[in-house]
């Protein structure tokens, strides 16, 4: 649109004869989300689906200190809770999520930089009474561990536990540590599954 000469007519015409779609719209990006794209062929999510998920994104109804209220607590409802600590030092998003399991919907979440991760606890406790304190699920990663601590030093009565590798006497499966444990052997089923 900058150049002379080159107005929609002359895009569209172009468009029409590009047989590369992507690599069109980095030639002549009409934004700078088009200018910025990564090459759909790389992508691991669907361009269109998440242009279509951006039309369910929502504005909070309520904020509570850090956290986000996006649907109130409703009795009968099933609530869970998930939660990625990081450093708190501005460099990486702290983010504790309340899911809705029925729907899938984030009825509440916590998302910030600066959060520390007994900070991170703290918020997410209070956040989680508000739904009936849910069974909630640390990752236990770095910074993971002092965050379970202090849900454990506060008491929170429903953290995950994983499952230990042995097994009681009856086959029964004896509760393993506090949190969930993200490594190499099943980064890749968590994201396959997010895809």
């Amino acid at each position: 649109h900058v150049r002379p000469g080159r107005g929609q007519a002359w895009y569209d015409a172009r468009r029409l004869e590009a047989p590369d779609l992507y690599r069109f719209t980095h030639e002549y990006p009409g934004s700078p989300e088009e200018a910025l794209a990564a090459p759909s062929t790389i992508m691991a999510f669907d361009p269109e689906d998440l242009k279509a998920m951006e039309q369910d994104v929502r504005a909070p109804i309520q904020k509570v200190g850090p956290v986000s209220i996006y649907q109130r607590y409703l009795p009968g409802k099933r609530y869970s809770c998930f939660t990625d600590p990081s450093h708190g030092v501005g460099k990486d998003e702290a983010v504790s999520v309340v899911l809705d399991l029925g729907t899938g919907y984030v009825a509440a979440d916590i998302q910030s930089s600066v959060l520390g991760p007994e900070a991170l606890a703290l918020e997410s406790v209070k956040m989680l009474g508000l739904y009936g304190q849910p069974l909630w699920g640390i990752e236990d990663n770095e910074w993971g561990s002092l965050t379970i601590r202090t849900a454990e030093a506060l008491g929170y009565p429903r953290l995950y536990h994983r499952q230990a590798t042995r097994q009681r006497r009856g086959g029964e499966p004896v509760e393993g540590p506090v949190g969930w444990h993200t490594e190499e052997r099943n980064r890749y089923i968590l994201w396959g599954d997010l895809i």
